[in-house]
């Protein structure tokens, strides 16, 4: 199997008049594009994930040191 980059330089090199390479450099585009959209939901639910818990962190230090 090749890496996605591998497959990036294949595609680039190839003869854009050929259909099926023509074809393939659309679909490889939309491949791409959709994996970057998958890798930034999937930053932007850690970071919430993180808030959440410094949030629940300091409700509960806050009750904690309620006098």
């Amino acid at each position: 199997m090749l890496i996605r980059y591998a497959c990036y330089l294949i595609d680039q090199n190839s003869d854009p008049w050929k259909n099926a390479i023509a074809i393939e450099k659309s679909n490889f585009a939309i491949q791409i594009r959709k994996q970057a959209i998958l890798e930034e939901r999937i930053a932007i639910a850690e970071r919430l994930n993180s808030y959440q818990k410094l949030v629940e962190t300091e409700v509960l230090d806050k009750f904690a040191s309620f006098p």
